[in-house]
Parts: structure tokens; sequence; C-alpha cells
């Protein structure tokens, strides 16, 4: 659903599949080529960042840069185990203030045994409607302990 003509990006998040300490131009092009801009410009659009298994891979790793969330939003992350085209959800988290809700660290979730890819999404909800009021209120309960 269109909210207006004119788009404004309500967040930009960076996710990387390893550590970014350093500020972007100081990583090293590996760093740089494994990791993903996320631009959220709209209530209800669904981002995704996609980790594909390859052979001797045991885990999938996401990490965000720091950052806070616009006040009338609310962010929600899952990460989603993907076998046969069947999604199971891992991990969940709601992000209302700063995106260190989420991400205090890094998400490293193990791949099971028939994985063949671990799908992190981010969904920007505007915190005024009820799906948002009804995110933030469960906030303390959504977070799931990240399996392996």
């Amino acid at each position: 659903m269109k909210r207006s003509a004119i788009h404004v990006t309500l967040v930009s998040l960076l996710l990387g599949g390893s550590a970014l300490a350093e500020p972007p131009s100081s990583r090293s092009p590996l760093e740089a080529m494994n990791s993903t801009r996320v631009q959220l410009t709209r209530f209800g659009r669904t981002a995704r960042v996609t980790r594909d298994r390859s052979p001797g891979k045991t885990t999938a790793r996401f990490i965000a840069e720091e950052g806070t969330v616009p006040q009338d939003a609310v962010l929600l992350f899952e990460a989603h185990s993907v076998a046969d085209s069947h999604y199971t959800l891992r991990w969940r988290c709601v992000a209302e203030h700063a995106l260190s809700e989420c991400f205090s660290g890094p998400l490293e979730l193990r791949y099971l045994p028939r994985d063949e890819q671990i799908v992190l999404t981010v969904t920007p909800v505007s915190s005024r409607t009820t799906r948002g009021l009804a995110l933030v209120e469960g906030a303390s309960t959504t977070t799931l302990a990240k399996q392996d």
C-alpha cells in the first residue's frame, strides 16, 4: 500500500557477514563484498538479506551498524531457515528505539541439517498502527533465543 508519492527513507541499515567495527571506508574489499545496504523506504515493505549455505559453512552471521529507529516506527527483524521451500522461523526481534536492541552483537545462526539458506528480513511498521502497537507491546516477549 503506497502512502504517498514522495518516499522518505525511514532507515538505512548495513548488514554484513563479518564484524564491521571500522567505518565503511576502512573495510577490506572482502568485508565490503559480504555487506548489504538495506534501504527501508515505506512502512510494511520487507527487505531481505539471504545467506546461502555453502560446503563446509556451519553458520550464517548477520551484523548491523549502530543506528536509531525513527520515532514513528518500529523495526521487525526475523530470521528464517529455508529448506525444500519451507520457511522455519528461527529468531525474531522488535527494535523500538535503536538497532542495538536486536543487534548488540552479531546474530549467528547454525544451519540446520537440511537448510539451504538463512534469510533475515526487516520490516518497518508504523508505531501508530494496531500492528505497530502490538509489536511494541509484545517486544519484551518476542525476542526468541538464537536457536542452534
